[in-house]
């Protein structure tokens, strides 16, 4: 693991996704924190810098499209990038995030390696000083 490794806060309702999730992005190098809903990722997010924010679209209690449009209007998340993560693939979701800034990815067609180059690319475009070793 670097010396400083890259931020990655994961959004997930399901805690096995977020257990298996974590498990392999900090095998490859990142500090992930993890939570269940949007409630909770705000509130985390309002504290802590994140150098990307994976997202899942439906959640109890605060859904992902409400999280993510609370996230772009705060000045302190604003400019993380957020990877949407959802296991229905519809057109209106996919042009709503899109809209939102977000980068939706279906789970149904995700691999570990596919999120993972989606994640380095966000950090490429956003800091290119923050890397996963």
């Amino acid at each position: 693991m670097s010396d400083n490794p890259a931020k990655v806060l994961l959004v997930d309702d399901s805690g096995f996704f977020r257990r298996a999730l974590t498990q392999n992005l900090e095998g490859v190098g990142f500090a992930v924190t993890g939570c269940a809903n949007g409630e909770e990722a705000i509130k985390i997010a309002k504290k802590h810098r994140f150098d990307v924010i994976i997202l899942d679209l439906h959640m109890p209690r605060m859904d992902g499209m409400i999280t993510l449009r609370i996230l772009n209007g705060r000045p302190e998340t604003r400019g993380t990038p957020v990877v949407v993560v959802t296991a229905n693939d519809k057109a209106d979701d996919r042009m709503t995030v899109m809209q939102l800034g977000g980068i939706y990815r279906p789970k149904k067609s995700l691999t570990f390696d596919a999120l993972l180059e989606t994640i380095q690319s966000c950090l490429a475009l956003s800091a290119p000083a923050v890397k996963a070793s």
